[in-house]
Parts: structure tokens; C-alpha cells; sequence
């Protein structure tokens, strides 16, 4: 049954989600800029996103592309989702 209610919940873009082992995973970017791979919980999607139910908090940094060159530990600069970005931050998602 899917909620039409969405309030507060976040989002990210499907591009940013891996699985592997059956666990469903992001890159975040700490505070010190080294990326650590984070178990989510996804809910619905939303358009070319995901809601994510559990495993992020507003504001963190996710790694949205080059997926396939970044590993866990490795220091990284995040640049801004938007133009040829590599990074975003959940965003909430609207209420509908």
C-alpha cells in the first residue's frame, strides 16, 4: 500500500542505492570528508527516487555518481548536487 502522505521522509536519487548481499546501501561522506558505505531501508518511489524509511538523517552527504571509482575510507571533496555534481543531500520530500 503506498502513502500518499509524505511527510518529512527523505529522499534520494535511485542512481545513489546499491545492493549488495542483499543489503541495500548508500556512500555517505563524513564529517572528515572519507566515505563510508551506510545500510538504508528503502520505502516507495518517488519519480527517479527513493523515500528512504531508515539508515539516513537530513543533511548527510550521499554519493550520488562515480559509484563505481569511490571505496570505503577513501577521502573525497563533495561537490553540490546539480550541475555534474557527484553528491546530494537527502531531500525532503513534498507532502502530496
Amino acid at each position: 500500500m503506498k502513502n500518499h502522505h509524505l511527510v518529512d521522509a527523505l529522499v534520494i536519487p535511485q542512481k545513489a542505492v546499491f545492493s549488495n548481499q542483499s543489503l541495500t546501501s548508500v556512500y555517505v561522506v563524513g564529517a572528515d570528508n572519507t566515505v563510508q558505505p551506510r545500510a538504508i531501508t528503502l520505502g516507495d518511489r518517488v519519480g527517479s527516487s527513493f523515500v528512504v524509511l531508515d539508515g539516513l538523517k537530513e543533511g548527510e552527504t550521499v554519493i550520488v555518481d562515480g559509484l563505481q571509482k569511490v571505496r570505503p575510507g577513501v577521502t573525497v571533496v563533495p561537490e553540490k548536487a546539480g550541475s555534474g555534481s557527484k553528491a546530494a543531500t537527502p531531500e525532503k520530500a513534498k507532502a502530496s
